[in-house]
Parts: C-alpha cells; structure tokens; sequence
C-alpha cells in the first residue's frame, strides 16, 4: 500500500511564523521570537530587547549607554580619589607689620599639605608660621637668618609644630598632612627692619 503523502507546506508556514517578528512589546513568552523581541521594544516590555534597554541606561541621570555611564562614574570617582597638586600659594609681604598673621593659604576643600616654608629679608628677626588645621591650630616659630629658608615640621612625638631651617621639610616628618579644611598664615614677632617676608605652601587637593 503506497505510503500517505504529507505536504510539508503547512510546517514550513508555521516555522516561518515562529520567526516573524512580534508586535512592540509582545506580552508572549511561548516561541523564540516572544523571547529575543522586537527592535522597538521599550523598558516596559519583557522580551531580550527590553531588558537590554533597561541595562542601556534607565535610572542614570546622564547619557544613554549604561556602560559608557558607569565607566564614567568609575572615572569620576577615581578621580575624586585622587590628589590634584596646585599651584604654589606664595605670598610676599614688603615691610611687614609686626605681630600680624598674614594669610598664605586658606582653603575649605579637601587638601594635602606638603610643605610650608617661610623666610625674611632682614637678619635678627623671628618668624612663624600658624597652621589652623580642621580647627585645631598649630604654630611654630624661630630665630631668622636673613634670606635663609624655614619650614614647618611636626613632631612625631608629641604633635608639635616647630619651624626648622635646612633642606626642604614637608610637614609631618616627610608625611603629608592631609585635613579637610586648612588655613596657613605666617608673621614676624620682632621689628629688625622692613625686609620682605616670604612664605610657599606646596598643597593638593581633592
């Protein structure tokens, strides 16, 4: 007996329809193609396409690419993490007033402190230096040779600041001093003569 003839016409029809693509936001989940979803599919669907679109970028205040935001975030935060030197704050003060703090530096933003130096044109004069850090206030001060550089130094027993001349000393013995906010300010406690008086803060911020 002959074998039955099938026409394959009708399987073929409905494979054919499993790949059609479904309308915008298919609520189907039974074929490949309610899965994978439609080009156009919106966030509010569930297909690959919306939730591909829902990693793209929604809940991101800028940008459209998910990935290109975060890696902008994760630039942004190391960034923020890390140190930005300065220009020097240098001041210069020509026959200064004795006993008057004069203000080398005052900042509210996060800074390092690396070094702090001070000098006078004059001979026979003290000098100082007064840190105000995150409130607490350190001061310092010493005997001056005219033209000669001093720097702020910070015991390592006791916390406290003293000037010291020499080579260039970054506070904290050779440890920056990192502080949330910082005011530097420098003066003459004697009256030799009306020499300039000098100071350099090298700092960073954040």
């Amino acid at each position: 007996m002959p074998e039955a003839h099938v026409d394959p016409l009708p399987a073929i029809a409905i494979l054919n329809g499993y790949q059609l693509v479904p309308v915008i936001n298919s609520p189907d989940n039974i074929v490949m193609r309610d899965v994978v979803g439609n080009k156009n599919d919106t966030v509010v669907g569930n297909s690959a396409i919306s939730l591909l679109r829902q990693i793209e970028g929604v809940g991101f205040a800028t940008g459209v690419d998910s990935l290109k935001v975060l890696s902008d975030i994760l630039d942004f935060i190391r960034t923020e993490l890390t140190w930005k030197h300065q220009p020097a704050a240098i001041f210069n003060q020509v026959n200064p007033t004795q006993n008057q703090w004069y203000t080398v530096l005052n900042t509210t933003l996060n800074a390092k402190i690396c070094s702090v130096r001070v000098e006078v044109a004059v001979a026979n004069e003290t000098i100082a230096a007064r840190l105000t850090v995150d409130g607490v206030v350190h001061d310092g001060s010493t005997a001056a040779t005219a033209g000669t550089a001093y720097y702020a130094v910070f015991s390592v027993d006791d916390d406290t600041m003293f000037i010291s001349a020499g080579a260039a000393s970054p506070v904290q013995n050779n440890l920056a001093l990192e502080c949330r906010n910082v005011k530097v300010e420098v003066r003459k406690t004697t009256n030799a003569g009306a020499g300039t008086l000098h100071s350099v803060v090298i700092y960073a911020t954040r």
